[in-house]
């Protein structure tokens, strides 16, 4: 995955038509428990190609991003986190 301030380019094993929503929840890193965590992503896929290796991708413009949910946020408040 491919991310920019506006959208990401994405590969897919599946075809995706043009003008499809998305939700995407991005997952982050830290050496610093409480700065990991991820983020959910209302997007659209705006365009497709094919990457050299012959596989598909997509572009997506993100058209909404909800408040990021902290690994140390969501201990708290009990909610499952997939690590890794």
């Amino acid at each position: 995955m491919n991310v920019s301030r506006y959208g990401a380019l994405l590969a897919s094993p599946v075809a995706l038509k043009i003008g499809s929503p998305l939700h995407l929840n991005l997952h982050t890193q830290s050496p610093l428990p409480e700065r990991a965590g991820s983020e959910q992503l209302k997007a659209r896929v705006v365009h497709g190609c094919k990457l050299p290796s012959r596989s598909l991708a997509y572009g997506v413009h993100i058209e909404q991003a909800l408040p990021p949910i902290r690994a140390s946020d969501a201990l708290a408040a009990d909610v499952p986190i997939a690590w890794g």
